[in-house]
């Protein structure tokens, strides 16, 4: 119900301590329930809580509409992966473990964030995704993983770091 789905909403994030980070991992394959409890583990686990995160996101949701995801996933990058407290390296070599040729929504979405807080130094790991054409439902355009890392690719290459 809407109303249970707001106490999750209200809760979730107070969740603490290191026997919340696998149910809150749980909570990651809901579509309703996914980014809330993102930001709940990176709270509770820093960098760690990037790959954890990551790894538990599912292989393939197409249970978004038209450019949801892609607006999910920019707030999660821009507003809560941006501004940990993790230093920078830390963030990337957690994000670039995120690079896997069969997790399409992990890929893009470490992806998206490298594509701000990335140096040169992932470009290597982002070349290795750069050919995964999978398509991503819920992404503006008729983006593909691809597409996503190219993105990232030519923004780090722009910037010079």
């Amino acid at each position: 119900s809407a109303e249970r789905k707001d106490e999750w909403f209200e809760h979730l994030p107070k969740c603490g301590g290191p026997e919340a980070g696998p149910g809150l991992a749980k909570l990651l394959e809901d579509h309703d329930m996914r980014w809330i409890a993102a930001q709940a583990l990176l709270e509770l686990e820093g960098a760690d809580g990037i790959r954890r995160v990551l790894s538990a996101l599912p292989a393939n949701d197409k249970a978004y509409g038209d450019q949801e995801l892609f607006d999910e996933v920019a707030f999660f990058c821009t507003r809560h992966v941006a501004k940990m407290k993790s230093g920078r390296a830390a963030r990337q070599d957690a994000l670039a473990s995120g690079l896997l040729r069969d997790r399409p929504l992990a890929t893009a979405t470490a992806a998206m964030c490298l594509k701000d807080l990335g140096g040169s130094d992932v470009l290597p790991a982002l070349k290795r995704v750069v050919t995964v054409n999978t398509p991503l439902p819920g992404w503006k355009g008729a983006a593909t993983v691809g597409g996503v890392v190219k993105q990232a690719m030519a923004e780090i290459a722009r910037r010079g770091e």
